[in-house]
């Protein structure tokens, strides 16, 4: 069965992305503390924090379906060499002819930062097949350095 094929044109990392207006397929986002750097104070224990990623996609082949993501976070700055900190379960975004831009967000909560640095957040996307069965591919990135 054919599946929604797609392009992601914009996906970054921010604090926040409250709807502006009752939630829905059209409704705004407000992209709150967006920037490369985020700052943690110099004398503090490394939190957990908390983050949203936002992605922009086109549906490129007029194929209805629903495809599954999911966000994966490396250290780049890892003592030994880049580390992947933790993985998180996304939601199927669902694409339509009627609908062919989708805006999801997807919750990053509690974050563990193992240290300062420069981390990877990539956007994940599940493909099924017959021979290798689920594999997931990397299909966008971002970038923040957290210190």
């Amino acid at each position: 069965m054919a599946k929604p094929k797609f392009v992601v044109q914009h996906f970054l990392v921010c604090q926040d992305a409250p709807w502006l207006g009752a939630p829905g397929p059209r409704t705004l986002r407000v992209l709150e503390g967006v920037g490369y750097y985020q700052t943690v104070p110099p004398d503090a224990e490394m939190p957990a924090l908390d983050f949203w990623a936002y992605a922009r996609m086109y549906m490129t082949n007029n194929v209805a379906g629903d495809r599954h993501f999911r966000i994966a976070v490396y250290w780049l700055d890892a003592p030994g060499g880049i580390r992947k900190v933790q993985t998180f379960a996304g939601q199927p975004v669902r694409f339509s002819p009627s609908l062919p831009v989708v805006e999801p967000t997807f919750r990053i909560d509690q974050l563990t930062i193992p240290g300062r640095g420069r981390y990877e957040f990539r956007l994940l996307c599940r493909k099924r097949s017959p021979i290798l069965g689920v594999k997931w591919i990397t299909v966008k990135r971002d970038y923040l350095n957290i210190g």
